[in-house]
């Protein structure tokens, strides 16, 4: 896969595919609505803690999934180094072709 066709299919131009980071920015959301339906009104680790102040599972939970997020970018990271290389050895082999002349 070439980096215009990655760049089409998941726009990616440069550091993290929007596409990624969406998704990403998508799960974390979902936790964080998660932990909160289940500990509703200050009812987590932190007690009865004041509005404005973020309860301890919610950072929990955050971390946890920040965590998570991470290995997921650092996997695909190393999967589009992959493809890269795969392209690159791709084209090296279609110009060796050329230049000598083969005739499959």
């Amino acid at each position: 896969m070439t980096q215009q066709h990655q760049e089409a299919e998941f726009g990616c131009g440069g550091g993290v595919c929007p596409y990624l980071q969406g998704r990403l920015v998508a799960r974390q959301v979902n936790v964080v609505s998660k932990v909160k339906s289940e500990f509703p009104e200050g009812g987590g680790a932190g007690g009865g803690a004041s509005d404005g102040v973020p309860q301890v599972l919610d950072y929990v939970a955050q971390k946890a999934e920040m965590f998570d997020l991470q290995q997921v970018l650092k996997t695909w990271d190393r999967k589009l180094e992959i493809m890269e290389m795969a392209a690159k050895r791709a084209k090296q082999l279609k110009r060796q072709q050329r230049t000598t002349g083969f005739r499959g």
